[in-house]
């Protein structure tokens, strides 16, 4: 999916022009679904694999360079970012906020604070742990674990209280701003686009979008747009509820089962219910609307879990099966 996509999108004239995409199973069959869930779908598993392939950090990601991509590649990269937000209003939040506004508006416009913030998280637990322990006086400068941090990223300074801080902001330019400079400067004809948008038009405003899409349990449970008719309905929505409040940490799972995308990038999810019971009794999620087909027929909550917890597990249930 990835390759494909970067082949596609190396064409610039491809952000004026409507992308209609097929999903190929792994037995190679073309599956049966078509139009924009789909489509979010894709480019929700693309940022997925470029993440894992092309990219370095924890909780955000900077793009890394490689032998293999060159500036088209890069490129092509960005198009897809411009397109799945022109188009899908998808933007991949685990992009670090700092780098993707080091291409739109230059080093300048990223304060000392914000580039740090984002360094942390860019930091696995671990390492953002030693540097918070630091900073706030719990850990001192030379400790053992603080100097394998340090030496870990290149830095063999000796800190004190006075230089610690100076010494992260250091790194944090080193990892955020110098080392992805290359395919900063590959992005940044293509992303500027996108300061046209309300939401992209200054970092901050970048950091208050990301947070904005980022899913939890509350924000999913507001979206939901269902009308029950009956006690057996009422009460499959309020299970439907309460497992949406209990997979917290897999929150972007069950959103991208519906929606086709990981972040919130619709505006509500319409609820229907049927009256599936047995073997056929199943989740049914239409991507395009979006919306989601639930059973009435759940005589408790840990039915219902059990079942949605199965069909988010299994790759079989994603296939786009429904025209």
């Amino acid at each position: 999916m990835r390759e494909n996509l970067i082949i596609e999108f190396s064409d610039p004239h491809i952000l004026k022009t409507t992308v209609v995409v097929k999903v190929v199973n792994e037995r190679g069959e073309v599956e049966k679904g078509d139009g924009r869930g789909v489509f979010r779908d894709v480019i929700t598993e693309f940022w997925n694999q470029i993440f894992i392939s092309a990219a370095v950090g924890a909780s955000e990601k900077v793009p890394t360079i490689r032998h293999d991509f060159q500036s088209g590649e890069w490129e092509a990269i960005a198009r897809v970012l411009v397109y799945g937000y022109i188009r899908e209003n998808y933007i991949p939040i685990q992009l670090s906020p700092a780098f993707l506004s080091l291409c739109m508006f230059g080093e300048g416009s990223i304060s000392k604070s914000f580039l740090v913030e984002s360094f942390k998280a860019y930091l696995s637990m671990g390492e953002k742990e030693v540097v918070n322990d630091v900073l706030s006086g719990k850990l001192n400068p030379i400790d053992e674990d603080v100097l394998e941090f340090l030496s870990s990223y290149k830095c063999f300074k000796t800190p004190n209280e006075k230089t610690f801080e100076s010494i992260i902001w250091e790194l944090a330019h080193q990892e955020i701003i110098q080392r992805p400079r290359y395919i900063a400067n590959c992005w940044t004809p293509i992303v500027s686009i996108l300061k046209a948008y309300p939401p992209l038009q200054s970092p901050d405003n970048i950091v208050n979008l990301f947070s904005e899409k980022k899913p939890n349990g509350k924000k999913v449970i507001k979206l939901l747009d269902a009308h029950p008719s009956s006690e057996a309905e009422r009460a499959c929505f309020d299970h439907l509820k309460r497992y949406i409040r209990s997979i917290e940490g897999n929150i972007g799972c069950f959103l991208h089962f519906i929606t086709g995308s990981n972040i919130i990038a619709c505006e509500k999810i319409a609820i229907m219910f049927n009256q599936l019971d047995g073997k056929s009794r199943r989740p049914i999620a239409h991507t395009c609307t979006p919306s989601l087909e639930l059973s009435s027929t759940y005589q408790s909550y840990n039915e219902l879990a059990e079942e949605f917890s199965n069909v988010l597990r299994q790759k079989s249930s994603w296939e786009f099966d429904i025209v």
